[in-house]
């Protein structure tokens, strides 16, 4: 399973991006797709695309794949 968001709330800090500035600026939804990080929940590639773009880096640094037997 690929994890998703490593350090991603500390990329937020770092670049003053708030969680209403994802809503409203680049219209994630937080109800979904927000909350399923929160959780480490699956998102979708777009998603995970768009949150590369909005924090300008790679996947490799938001994502950490965890493989199943160790969950």
């Amino acid at each position: 399973m690929i994890s998703i968001i490593k350090d991603y709330g500390k990329k937020l800090f770092e670049q003053e991006i708030s969680i209403r500035t994802l809503k409203d600026k680049y219209g994630i939804s937080y109800t979904t797709t927000l909350q399923r990080l929160e959780v480490n929940l699956s998102v979708s590639t777009r998603t995970r695309n768009q949150l590369c773009e909005i924090l300008d880096c790679q996947l490799k640094d938001i994502t950490e794949f965890i493989p199943d037997e160790m969950q």
